[in-house]
């Protein structure tokens, strides 16, 4: 669903190893002499600046803006998501269409920082020791628990889920990314901690520079396949559309089953059909 226009300025790069790099071609997926899987350029890392992978991850993810200084939008996909809409599109969904610098999906359940610590330490995300002094700093420098009911507050959450983000490449945007990585550097790689802390500081700091922040759900929109064929024109319709997917681009429609199992292989944390129309079209959350 990439158009034409995308294909021709917009730029798809994919980060990844080389132990990563044999495996896709293992599987048949040889980049070409360009270093291109279809029109994604991947890009090899090589002499990592952190042994922690989390913190190395959060480069591209936190500091686009410093790996493409001539571009002036960035899409970040975590790789457990899959691009399914045009990058235009998307741009003036998220940003365009409200004057948005950033953009970024709220968690599904937690929204206060103090919630996100007690769930990192429970699972055991990261040292309990360097959590605690990361929180204990946070709230000695202003931060504050989140309270839904106040009409004052600056964001719909203080939790980002954090798998999706859309940015213009903007002062106050780029000074944000800038500072959210230096809390990732300075503590831990957990960026759901350092989010708000970072936020609040960043406007606390700069009163008369706005910085227009959009916070969103992440949703799939996609045909669910019945689990038994029926006799319906919606039943005969995804049908066609499953084997129009499947001849033109070697893709399959799933069943809500199918769905489910690979929100658990990607270590998804939780898959719900939110809504349907016309009882094929699905409306599916998909949480980290």
């Amino acid at each position: 669903q990439v158009t034409r226009l995308s294909r021709k300025n917009v730029c798809f790069v994919m980060f990844t190893d080389e132990i990563t790099i044999r495996t896709l071609s293992s599987e048949g997926h040889v980049p070409d002499r360009m270093g291109f899987i279809g029109f994604w350029k991947l890009v090899v890392v090589k002499n990592l600046p952190f042994d922690d992978m989390r913190r190395v991850g959060k480069i591209p993810k936190l500091l686009p803006h410093r790996l493409f200084p001539f571009a002036r939008y960035s899409i970040w996909l975590d790789s457990k998501l899959r691009l399914q809409l045009d990058p235009l599109l998307i741009l003036e969904y998220f940003l365009w269409r409200k004057g948005y610098e950033f953009a970024i999906s709220n968690h599904y359940d937690r929204h206060c920082v103090w919630e996100e610590v007690a769930q990192n330490k429970r699972l055991n995300k990261y040292n309990h020791t360097v959590i605690d002094q990361q929180f204990a700093f946070y709230r000695a420098d202003g931060l504050e628990k989140f309270d839904a009911s106040d009409p004052n507050k600056l964001l719909p959450s203080n939790v980002p889920e954090g798998s999706f983000i859309i940015r213009a490449h903007t002062p106050m945007s780029n000074l944000f990314s800038c500072l959210w990585f230096n809390e990732v550097d300075r503590f831990t790689p957990r960026d759901q901690l350092s989010f708000a802390y970072t936020y609040q500081k960043l406007r606390r700091m700069n009163p008369e520079k706005p910085f227009h922040l959009n916070m969103f759900k992440v949703v799939v929109v996609e045909f669910i396949l019945p689990e038994e064929q029926k006799p319906t024109e919606e039943s005969q319709l995804v049908s066609t559309l499953d084997n129009l997917m499947f001849i033109t681009v070697g893709g399959r429609e799933r069943t809500q089953k199918q769905y489910e199992d690979l929100c658990k292989l990607f270590e998804f944390s939780k898959f719900q059909v939110a809504c349907r129309a016309f009882s094929s079209l699905g409306v599916m959350e998909f949480y980290k």
